[in-house]
């Protein structure tokens, strides 16, 4: 016979107890709601696998895809043992400047304040381009890393800061970046604001590295790219570590650790108890006929 959990709830749980579970599910849903993670990837999959098809994280709209800039151009994604490494390369020709990106969609944002973080190293030292993308369709809007020729992290593209300033933070080991694009301020204009090895756990900097405003993401963003640069002229190939890359809307859901849902964990807790409270019922009453 098939048990019908929620039609058992008013006999398993009493008036008062079913309205005290209910306030307490409403109050987990209207927690996890109020600090929202969109989509996000640790990159848990077998080290050395290609990055192309892989389908973890959460919140994206498809599997992740391997994209040459430079035709004649190939290299490598690979799963590592900290995230992903980009590896880019070019079959007969040195100064071709291809670049190999891992590119990810997801549904399209272009209103509010949404946040865009992850981990970046310069594994080589490589001075050829290292790109966090941010992408409206096919066309890269702005990138976060390290420009052609640069050895400093910035935001470059569309955010029009790619000229070299002695201020930039070095690159130095893995760093966390982390984007703010708060849409349509001052009428059309977008308002970006760089981090730079923020500190998650606390509370949102009261300012960043850079803030800038400007016409940045008119049909706003449904994707990002994560790649590097192979060389070219006197640039050097970039092979780029990427990892923990987060899409938020509020600065806290950065620092969450991505978990199923707890409101569906409390209902499967409710009726693994309602399953073995009819177990225990059945058990007494077959012992008292007997």
């Amino acid at each position: 016979m098939r048990f019908s959990f929620i039609s058992h709830l008013p006999a398993l749980f009493p008036k008062a107890g079913w309205t005290v579970l209910t306030g307490l599910m409403l109050h987990v849903m209207a927690s996890s709601a109020s600090a929202i993670l969109v989509a996000h990837d640790s990159f848990d999959y077998t080290v050395g696998s290609s990055l192309a098809t892989l389908n973890g994280g959460a919140g994206f709209s498809s599997p992740w895809s391997i994209q040459q800039t430079t035709s004649g151009g190939n290299g490598t994604v690979l799963v590592s043992t900290s995230g992903i490494t980009s590896t880019p390369s070019h079959a007969t020709n040195s100064t071709a400047g291809n670049g190999i990106y891992g590119a990810r969609s997801f549904d399209r944002i272009n209103t509010g304040t949404v946040y865009f973080s992850f981990l970046v190293d310069n594994e080589s030292d490589g001075s050829r381009f290292i790109a966090f993308s941010l992408m409206d369709g096919s066309s890269e809007k702005a990138y976060l890393g390290q420009s052609g020729g640069g050895s400093v992290w910035g935001a470059f593209g569309a955010l029009n800061l790619n000229s070299s300033t002695a201020s930039r933070p070095a690159v130095s080991g893995m760093t966390q970046l982390v984007l703010k694009v708060e849409f349509d301020q001052s009428g059309i204009n977008d308002r970006a604001t760089l981090f730079v090895n923020p500190d998650l756990s606390g509370a949102e900097p009261t300012s960043g590295y850079f803030t800038s405003t400007g016409d940045y993401f008119a049909n706003g963003l449904n994707g990002i790219r994560l790649g590097s640069g192979f060389a070219t002229g006197s640039q050097t190939t970039a092979v780029a570590g990427f990892d923990e890359v987060r899409i938020a809307t509020d600065w806290v859901s950065l620092a969450q650790t991505p978990e199923p849902g707890r409101a569906l964990l409390l209902v499967c807790g409710l009726a693994g108890m309602a399953m073995r409270r009819r177990r225990s019922t059945y058990q007494t009453a077959t012992t008292h006929s007997e």
